[in-house]
């Protein structure tokens, strides 16, 4: 193919058109196909990433509207080829580069990552309730004593008062109790 039929061949798929765009894309998928590989190679990256990558060139010549084929002067498809394989190199060094910078601060992110702060643990709690035993009367810790060793479920002592007394007598022991607890 000769510069006058590239450079039309090039301003038609440019223009939007399908038929042009799929002869185009024929040489641009082979001549970028071997960059990626080479980039994903020297990267350390798998196999997978290579269709990512001519994917983004394509998608990247596509939104730039022939702005990136226009630059070829070349005057056939083998110095087409070649122009596509520097273009291609430059633009997927960047696209990698911005993948390994994002993937850094995720990983960043990661490690700076406080724990999730999911409560007290048992030590904590046994803390303060020794605390709360020292200050309560000797009727309060007999309460709390009941209601932390109770059952939840009032049908398992028949002969006890209601869930409605028991949730009333804790909330009674917090009101009292709750400034002394942090």
């Amino acid at each position: 193919m000769e510069q006058p039929q590239l450079q039309a061949l090039i301003a038609r798929g440019a223009d939007g058109d399908r038929r042009a765009w799929d002869e185009l894309w024929g040489v641009i998928a082979d001549a970028v196909a071997s960059v990626a590989r080479r980039l994903a190679r020297d990267q350390r990256m798998g196999p997978s990433l290579i269709d990512d990558l001519v994917q983004e060139f394509a998608v990247h010549l596509w939104e730039q509207r022939g702005r990136v084929l226009h630059g070829c002067r070349g005057m056939c498809e083998a110095q087409l080829r070649a122009y596509l394989r520097t273009a291609a190199a430059r633009f997927l060094a960047r696209r990698l580069a911005g993948w390994r910078r994002g993937a850094e601060r995720e990983a960043a992110a990661r490690r700076s990552r406080t724990a999730p702060v999911t409560g007290p643990d048992e030590a904590q709690v046994g803390l303060v309730v020794a605390e709360l035993v020292a200050i309560m009367s000797e009727d309060d810790c007999v309460i709390l004593s009941t209601i932390m060793h109770r059952s939840e479920r009032p049908e398992d002592e028949p002969d006890g008062p209601g869930a409605r007394t028991w949730r009333s007598r804790r909330m009674d022991l917090f009101q009292r109790y709750a400034d002394h607890v942090v």
